[in-house]
């Protein structure tokens, strides 16, 4: 006996939302770095500050530059942004340092 039927359309998966948080973290790491370069009194806090927010911005920005790339995330400019930032901050407040 043959029966009759409607045949289903094809399953879609619903699309996934872009993975933008290690982009976005890497600016807002490199900007902060910036700020505390160049806000901060020339002292080995500063440098310091400047040190650690500059090496997680470098550290998000090149995860999120792979997310970016493997098409996971939509904000490679953020990501590159903060690359860029991040050491450019560092070596402000390595500067500052060396001119005080």
């Amino acid at each position: 006996m043959h029966q009759n039927y409607d045949p289903q359309p094809p399953q879609v998966a619903p699309a996934m939302r872009p993975k933008n948080g290690f982009g976005t973290a890497s600016l807002v790491h490199g900007v902060a770095a910036a700020t505390a370069a160049l806000t901060s009194p020339p002292t080995g806090q500063g440098i310091t500050l400047s040190l650690i927010l500059g090496i997680l911005g470098i550290v998000f920005g090149c995860i999120g530059i792979q997310k970016a790339k493997a098409g996971y995330a939509t904000n490679l400019p953020s990501a590159i942004s903060g690359v860029a930032i991040s050491p450019a901050a560092f070596l402000i407040s390595l500067v500052a340092y060396w001119i005080v």
